[in-house]
């Protein structure tokens, strides 16, 4: 199986995200499967395989997101015709690339699925914090609604998620 994985840079080796994705990706290769990480970030990482496409961007921090250029589109639709993936991967909480990747990929008849990283925070207090993740998870439910698949780390956040469709 063809798989793109949509990610980014970690700032660090060890950063959370980054972890998760080598660990997947590690295991997905070892399985047969073909991965080709498709990362916004400056340059790939000496650990990375051979089959990854940096994206290029405008504005990025690599603790939180990144804005693409038009550039980077083009990138991924000749990506997506040439190596013809038969499913793909994204890290949410990654770019504004998130909010078309699911419609794209299904015009092309590809599933996709989805991983969300951010966590809600559980308590009830109202911090400016909580607010803003909460916005975050609100803002992204039309698009991970568009998901075939969508992975959570916590099974309040899935409940969550799924008491608002």
């Amino acid at each position: 199986m063809k798989i793109f994985w949509f990610d980014k840079q970690e700032k660090t080796a060890a950063g959370g995200m980054g972890t998760y994705s080598r660990e997947i990706i590690d295991g997905l290769t070892k399985k047969g499967h073909r991965v080709t990480i498709l990362r916004f970030g400056d340059k790939p990482n000496p650990d990375d395989p051979p089959n990854i496409i940096i994206l290029p961007y405008s504005i990025g921090n690599k603790s939180l997101y990144f804005l693409p250029v038009p550039k980077t589109y083009k990138i991924i639709k000749d990506a997506f015709n040439s190596l013809q993936p038969d499913i793909a991967h994204i890290n949410f909480s990654v770019s504004l690339t998130d909010f078309s990747l699911p419609d794209f990929c299904h015009s092309r008849n590809i599933p996709v699925v989805g991983t969300l990283h951010q966590s809600l925070p559980e308590n009830k207090e109202i911090s400016l914090e909580s607010l803003s993740i909460k916005s975050y998870f609100l803002s992204h439910l039309a698009c991970l609604s568009r998901l075939d698949k969508l992975l959570v780390f916590l099974n309040w956040e899935r409940i969550f998620l799924l008491t608002r469709g």
